[in-house]
């Protein structure tokens, strides 16, 4: 019997989408490890060994919806003072990022409803 090979990156993309997609239906308290696991096809060891918990597995599901946002602020920003075209041009990068992504204000709603039971 041959064994499937092993994509480490492929396996924490799919976890991380699962997870999302329940956290954005059901919310955190409502999504258990076991239907992420169902719905990637992953053992929750494998989850765990991945992200260590669900706490952690939400806080990188928020990073990563939020990582174009904070790249894009860090470019903003970067070997220039804070002034208000910079503020302003953040504040446009953030509302197009909502505007374009209808999963994050869901996600963000959810936390705000949860008091971001996840954690950071």
């Amino acid at each position: 019997m041959s064994r499937r090979p092993r994509d480490a990156e492929a396996t924490r993309k799919a976890i991380l989408d699962a997870a999302e997609g329940l956290f954005v239906k059901q919310g955190f308290g409502s999504t258990s490890m076991a239907s992420i696991g169902k719905l990637c096809g992953c053992a929750n060891s494998l989850i765990v060994h991945h992200f260590g918990s669900k706490e952690s597995l939400w806080k990188q599901v928020k990073e990563r919806a939020f990582s174009g946002f904070v790249e894009e602020s860090q470019r903003i920003f970067r070997d220039k003072p804070v002034s208000v075209d910079s503020m302003r041009e953040t504040t446009e990068t953030y509302f197009r990022l909502l505007q374009n992504n209808p999963r994050l204000v869901t996600l963000l709603l959810r936390a705000e409803m949860e008091r971001d039971a996840g954690g950071g």
